[in-house]
């Protein structure tokens, strides 16, 4: 007779009153084989009184052992959802994303035709607001350049005029010191 797999893990001792079972490596054993150390493993030489000679069988058992692998256990699989989950994400494009955010998971191949027709109608909502979106954007763009243009033009109309001002009074004060210069 075998014991479960957690070897680790204690149990209640009840398992058949004819047999002793090895908490630690599942070695079993009948009681009229026992000799002295009824309950010391004959295999690893654990002692396993404490799981039949108890009041309660599970009182003073050691479960931190099992604990700590369901912990870790659980911890992995998380990890492992986390990272699957993730890995789906990064797959998925900006709009994929935004239809999932706002109408749930794809209903299209669902039974129900209401979730279904649901969906569709949702999905191809949020597909308009992003193309209008993307249009506003778009024109927002080439109203932001055309007005750009206009500054560059008007920058460099003024500094053309600017220019001729400056080059005009050149020409005055030039055009003063030479009348001056003859009339001497």
């Amino acid at each position: 007779m075998t014991h479960w797999e957690f070897s680790h893990i204690p149990f209640d001792g009840d398992l058949t009153d004819e047999e002793i079972v090895c908490q630690k490596c599942g070695w079993h054993w009948k009681v009229k084989d026992g000799g002295d150390d009824l309950y010391v493993c004959h295999k690893c030489y654990t002692d396993n009184s404490k799981y039949y000679l108890s009041n309660s069988n599970f009182e003073g058992a050691d479960y931190s052992e099992a604990i700590t692998q369901g912990v870790t256990a659980i911890s992995d699989l998380g990890s492992s959802v986390a990272k699957n989950r993730a890995s789906k994400q990064e797959g998925k494009t900006f709009i994929q994303k935004e239809i999932e955010t706002r109408c749930g998971k794809d209903k299209t191949k669902s039974w129900s035709k209401k979730k279904k027709n649901d969906f569709i109608s949702c999905r191809d909502s949020v597909i308009e607001k992003l193309d209008n979106a993307k249009k506003i954007t778009i024109e927002q763009k080439e109203r932001q350049q055309q007005l750009q243009r206009q500054s560059l033009i008007e920058n460099s109309k003024n500094q053309r005029n600017q220019l001729y001002i400056v080059s005009f009074i050149v020409a005055v004060i030039l055009g003063v010191a030479i009348y001056k210069k003859m009339n001497k």
